[in-house]
């Protein structure tokens, strides 16, 4: 993500997981000294937008548990939780979704 010509953030994302075939938002990352400016709802707007192009309706992602600050975010944004578990390195996460209209 780049705001003027200076890099803030970056976002990862898969279309169609193989293991669920659902998207996912992989990494969503803001630069510390750039946050609380409203880019990450901005690119997060931007994202679903793509999203919608490709006829996607609904995404998920995973905070890890105890995350508050991330976890605040997407309760915002429209995610809710729809299960919790263990990342592959033993994390305990709790899995967001949110569907699209």
């Amino acid at each position: 993500m780049k705001k003027e010509s200076e890099y803030v953030g970056f976002v990862t994302y898969l279309l169609q997981n193989p293991h669920d075939n659902c998207s996912w938002i992989g990494l969503f990352i803001i630069r510390h000294d750039h946050e609380r400016k409203g880019i990450g709802t901005i690119a997060l707007a931007l994202l679903e937008g793509r999203l919608k192009e490709h006829k996607i309706d609904r995404v998920r992602l995973c905070v890890q548990h105890g995350n508050i600050k991330g976890a605040s975010f997407w309760n915002q944004h429209g995610f809710h939780v729809i299960n919790s578990g263990f990342d592959n390195r033993n994390n305990r996460i709790d899995i967001y979704e949110k569907a699209f209209r």
